[in-house]
């Protein structure tokens, strides 16, 4: 499916995404968002650009819509990558990652994924933050 085909298809199905910004994103080599506006809801796009981003997709979770299949990254390369990319959204978004998600965490895969990417000591910060809001929350 080429850009326009994609843009006019996600236009279609109520989303928010424009020809220019997929362009810029793919030639950037950066990630895409997509928006659900009515939904509130944002979908990120990346490209399989470095060994890290294609460790990722062979990882992660299938599910098929419309007869394509969709690749979602599992949580743990999430929170993982978050924890890398250093920033406070990033901290915040990591945190929400593993709320929404924290049944079906593999802890052991995201310790081998915080010292692939040498967060070792930011994880042990973040999962020290997810004990203390767990105490002040009562679970």
């Amino acid at each position: 499916m080429d850009i326009e085909a994609f843009v006019n298809y996600c236009k279609e199905q109520g989303l928010s995404v424009e020809i220019n910004e997929l362009e810029m994103g793919f030639r950037e080599k950066s990630h895409i968002s997509i928006f659900d506006l009515p939904n509130g809801i944002r979908i990120d796009l990346s490209g399989a650009y470095t060994p890290w981003d294609e460790s990722v997709v062979e990882d992660a979770e299938e599910f098929e819509y419309e007869n394509t299949i969709i690749r979602i990254a599992k949580p743990e390369y999430l929170i993982a990558n978050k924890l890398y990319k250093g920033g406070e959204l990033d901290f915040e978004d990591a945190l929400s990652v593993y709320v929404q998600n924290r049944d079906r965490i593999d802890q052991k895969l995201l310790q081998d994924l915080a010292k692939q990417l040498e967060v070792e000591a930011s994880l042990e910060t973040f999962l020290r933050k997810i004990t203390e809001l767990r105490n002040e929350n009562g679970r």
